[in-house]
């Protein structure tokens, strides 16, 4: 549990659990293909007090059997790597209609 005092008094209990299968070939030493799968639920629930916004002080939330998948490519040596990665989840909140969101990522590493 986390009170935070600001604008607004809040107290938030979250519950995260995350099961991941992430599997990778490399394919020469400098290029490894990798992908994944993964399956999530989300609950927070607490309460706001001072806002005007909600029409109670109380909030419950919960997103039960989320499903995702990745995959990805990492190339480099001697410190140099470039990384892509696409991702996509099927999500659905309390309240909310079930969305497909989709991610892509690109990072580039120097070490010594």
């Amino acid at each position: 549990r986390d009170d935070f005092d600001q604008t607004f008094k809040i107290d938030l209990k979250s519950e995260v659990t995350d099961y991941s299968f992430v599997h990778g070939y490399r394919l020469s030493p400098a290029m490894l293909i990798y992908e994944g799968v993964s399956l999530s639920t989300y609950h927070f629930e607490g309460t706001i007090e001072g806002t005007t916004t909600f029409d109670s002080n109380n909030f419950d939330y919960k997103a039960k059997n989320i499903l995702g998948a990745h995959i990805g490519m990492m190339m480099g040596m001697h410190g140099i790597n470039l990384k892509v990665e696409y991702a996509t989840q099927k999500i659905k909140w309390t309240n909310t209609d079930e969305k497909l969101l989709q991610s892509f990522g690109m990072a580039l590493s120097f070490g010594w």
